[in-house]
């Protein structure tokens, strides 16, 4: 009898259950109105889970908002310069000056801890500039 009544109750609304509580709280045995409270709390704890779940949502939302913002506006960030401009800046005069030359491929410039490393990349070498056919007079 019991589980019959609990599966009456799971198609009501929680605006039914509670009115039938009302009419029927002093006829129902005390093991049914136990199985109306406990139904009544589940639909309260799904709609309070999903008010925190919506909840949850926009501050996420709010959180990497503020942190994309934060990160990619570089509006702020307009008197410093990058670390590419000032290596620009300080090999600039060498390279004009004839004393410093680039190969195809550039350098790779590391931080160790010995200090300051230049290398060439590894991995596929530029391909060489084809010879031109030699003229035949």
């Amino acid at each position: 009898m019991v589980k019959n009544f609990e599966d009456t109750l799971k198609d009501k609304s929680g605006a039914e259950l509670a009115e039938m509580k009302q009419h029927l709280n002093n006829y129902v045995p005390y093991k049914q109105r136990m199985i109306l409270d406990e139904i009544e709390d589940r639909e309260r704890q799904s709609r309070q889970q999903a008010a925190i779940r919506e909840e949850a949502r926009k501050v996420t939302l709010e959180t990497l908002e503020h942190w994309f913002r934060a990160a990619f506006d570089n509006s702020d960030d307009s008197d410093q310069k990058s670390n590419e401009d000032i290596i620009a800046e300080a090999l600039e005069p060498l390279v004009s000056a004839g004393k410093l030359a680039f190969p195809r491929g550039g350098y790779l410039v590391t931080n160790r801890k010995s200090g300051i490393m230049v290398t060439k990349p590894a991995g596929k070498k530029s391909p060489a500039k084809p010879k031109s056919p030699a003229k035949k007079n």
